[in-house]
């Protein structure tokens, strides 16, 4: 763990086998530690690596923290065959800002997310020269997703909650999921995602909740 306004700075580095032994809580359940964890105003970068089969979190970040991932390989966290209990890939929360740069994220369990955002942060998307892949990104409680102008991304679904945003930069709409927290489900296959998540985001700006009748493009579904 980095804590108390601490730095980390690593690069070419393979981080796996965490968690490998439960910690029993007092209601008896399982709770499983985080290969990574940023907390209580500290920063880092990791870049050039893998977070790879860790039983718990590849990388939880909260409490005013900051972290940026660069050329990283997060995948089969979080799962454990055979055993009930799954967690998110990465998990920012609490006033946190996560960089992703050319990030492939591949959930181990199939019910958890990529990517989940709670509690007023921010995950921002950048320019990269190949795509980066969150599969199912969760956005909760005011927090915020931003995908830059001439990003590549996969994202194949994204709930956005009490409150939540999609944004993208030099652009508009901002999608938002409205007061009574209705979960909607986008999914979109294109690599470049600005013109098919913009669409389905208009159909979320709706403060009841009705769909608008818009003209998509073909891949842009909101189920």
């Amino acid at each position: 763990s980095v804590t108390k306004n601490s730095n980390i700075d690593l690069q070419n580095i393979e981080i796996s086998g965490n968690g490998a032994t439960a910690y029993v809580n007092d209601d008896n359940s399982n709770f499983y530690e985080e290969a990574v964890q940023i907390r209580d105003s500290s920063i880092g970068d990791m870049r050039d690596g893998k977070i790879v089969n860790n039983r718990g979190y590849a990388l939880d970040l909260r409490n005013n923290s900051k972290f940026n991932l660069r050329t990283m390989t997060i995948s089969g966290n979080g799962y454990v065959a055979g055993e009930q209990d799954e967690y998110d890939a990465i998990r920012v929360g609490t006033h946190s800002h996560i960089d992703l740069n050319d990030v492939a994220v591949t959930q181990g369990g199939s019910s958890r997310s990529g990517l989940y955002l709670y509690e007023h942060s921010i995950a921002h998307i950048n320019d990269s020269e190949t795509s980066s892949t969150l599969g199912k990104v969760n956005v909760d409680q005011e927090s915020e997703v931003q995908i830059s102008e001439d990003a590549q991304a996969t994202l194949s679904e994204v709930s956005l909650n009490r409150g939540a945003h999609l944004q993208f930069d030099g652009s508009t709409p901002t999608s938002h999921a409205g007061s009574r927290g209705t979960q909607r489900w986008i999914t979109a296959s294109s690599q470049r995602l600005q013109p098919d998540l913009e669409c389905a985001a208009r159909h979320l700006l709706e403060p009841d909740h009705q769909q608008r009748s818009v003209d998509c493009s073909s891949k842009c579904d909101l189920l």
